[in-house]
């Protein structure tokens, strides 16, 4: 018996230094952090199955799509946090119409402003020191904020 516990304790703790994990956090539709999760992986690239979070194909973590709606528009925004772009999409009914993004500093500064014409674009925040973002999508019917992190 004294041999036994040291044999199953060896092997535990071989087991749990192989074992790799992530941090998971959600967000409301603002893009304030409303959890925090230690997640298991199964094997490296392979999440365990938790609502909101999503391998891609390369095996990195991105976190569910934040949406919104701006008259018969749905406007989509993607990963955040981020460490480079924002990915704005915005569907419904018909042809999108030009749109504005606007990017303000935590300061409530605006940082900068982008035109798009089609229903897709990348917000580029490489340029930008990390921190906390306001993003703001203006449609002709309606405009929308979320709370970016830039890492």
């Amino acid at each position: 018996m004294p041999i036994l516990l040291p044999a199953i304790f060896l092997i535990s703790s071989t087991l749990l230094a192989q074992t790799q994990f992530e941090i998971g956090f959600t967000y409301d539709d603002a893009g304030n952090r409303i959890t925090r999760e230690v997640i298991l992986l199964k094997s490296p690239g392979e999440i365990a199955v938790e609502e909101g979070i999503v391998p891609d194909l390369c095996g990195d973590v991105h976190q569910k799509v934040f949406e919104g709606t701006a008259g018969d528009f749905i406007i989509a925004v993607y990963p955040n946090p981020t460490r480079e772009s924002i990915m704005v999409e915005i569907s419904g009914a018909g042809t999108p119409p030009a749109w504005t993004a606007e990017v303000y500093d935590s300061n409530g500064g605006l940082l900068f402003r982008k035109e798009a014409n089609t229903g897709n674009a990348a917000i580029d925040l490489s340029g930008q020191h990390k921190g906390i973002y306001f993003l703001t999508i203006l449609l002709p019917d309606g405009k929308n904020t979320w709370k970016v992190v830039k890492e």
